[in-house]
């Protein structure tokens, strides 16, 4: 009886263990082409979320991507992404500069319908008020989705509104402009002047092959 039930426990965990690769081996994603990409996005806002909240507004924003072509298993690291922002202004009219580094790509899902789940992690961007002589830094996560390209339609980085994870940190300015160790919103202008909704970035590039996700 009881080399029965082991032989029945063995093929039920062995089971299972095929159940569980197949579904890794399922989960794989194949991105092609890598290569280096840019972004363009219309206009951007980053509120800090303290008091009724705090609006940074920038007119433009772009991504610098450095796409690695392979299968990965997720979650798992495919890239890298660097924003840039002009013409921004702030809280009372003051003009601000936004400098940030590479932030990781993470591909956190598989395709589905042509759109993949990802997130930016490490995201580090120094925000500086010139006319007040102080700076800040925003730093965190994002979640965000990459669909891929249909035809003359490009490819497209979306971050979404939700399910963000940005603190403020090491500000100097005053807690009206920049408060410390607050939490921030970032995305397309939403409603109001504090609103904010999905911000989508179009890869550019005439005659470029986009990465697709598959």
């Amino acid at each position: 009886m009881f080399s029965k039930m082991k032989a029945v426990m063995a093929t039920t965990a062995a089971a299972g263990l095929l159940a569980i690769a197949g579904a890794s081996a399922a989960d794989a994603a194949t991105i092609a082409p890598g290569g280096s990409f840019t972004g363009s996005a219309g206009a951007s806002r980053l509120v800090v979320t303290s008091g009724t909240g705090i609006p940074l507004n920038c007119t433009t924003s772009t991504g610098a991507a450095s796409i690695t072509a392979g299968t990965f298993t997720p979650p798992a690291t495919v890239g890298t992404i660097t924003p840039a922002f002009s013409s921004c202004i702030g809280p009372s009219g003051f003009a601000f500069t936004v400098t940030c580094s590479a932030a990781n790509l993470w591909l956190t899902g598989s395709p589905v319908a042509g759109t993949t789940a990802g997130e930016l992690r490490n995201i580090n961007c120094l925000v500086t008020f010139n006319a007040l002589a102080c700076s800040g830094r925003i730093t965190g996560t994002v979640q965000g989705s990459y669909t891929n390209p249909v035809g003359t339609t490009a490819a497209r980085l979306t971050i979404l509104a939700a399910g963000q994870s940005l603190t403020t940190s090491a500000s100097t300015c005053p807690a009206a402009i920049l408060p410390n160790g607050a939490a921030a919103d970032f995305g397309a202008p939403g409603a109001g002047s504090t609103g904010i909704a999905n911000l989508t970035y179009v890869l550019g590039g005439s005659g470029t092959t986009h990465p697709v996700v598959s």
